[in-house]
């Protein structure tokens, strides 16, 4: 199984990253922007239909508006030991999991995004009880 992950506020250490690390479980798209109301409106049909997974950083937004777009979207992966900006509530209510990135001494991109890979692999193998809070 092939899960669409999106993945917003990418820098280009970040996307070099990723791309030499790629995943059989994963198909990434890059998006430059945060994810907001207005930054929603570029993103395509066909990748609100499809994403199973996103990752944001703080810089963006995440309503419950943004949410209700992804038909099929069941984990939010938060890039950041803080998870505010994403409506958590709303997550809770309709069955989105979110997992953050607990801070080390460093932060480096590497880490949090190998953190964030380990999250969401564990969750697609269903390695622990997700649940948001």
């Amino acid at each position: 199984m092939v899960c669409k992950v999106l993945f917003f506020d990418m820098n280009e250490e970040e996307k070099t990253y990723l791309e030499e690390h790629k995943s059989d479980y994963f198909n990434i798209e890059f998006f430059e922007n945060s994810l907001n109301d207005e930054t929603v409106k570029c993103i395509k049909t066909r990748d609100f239909e499809e994403a199973v997974m996103i990752s944001v950083r703080p810089h963006s937004r995440v309503s419950e508006n943004i949410i209700k777009r992804f038909e099929n979207l069941r984990l939010i992966a938060s890039r950041a030991q803080e998870y505010n900006y994403i409506d958590w509530r709303y997550c809770l209510n309709n069955n989105i999991a979110i997992i953050n990135v607990e801070t080390n001494k460093d932060n480096s991109y590497e880490y949090i995004l190998k953190n964030s890979f380990a999250g969401m692999t564990d969750f697609l193998c269903g390695g622990k009880d997700y649940r948001v809070v």
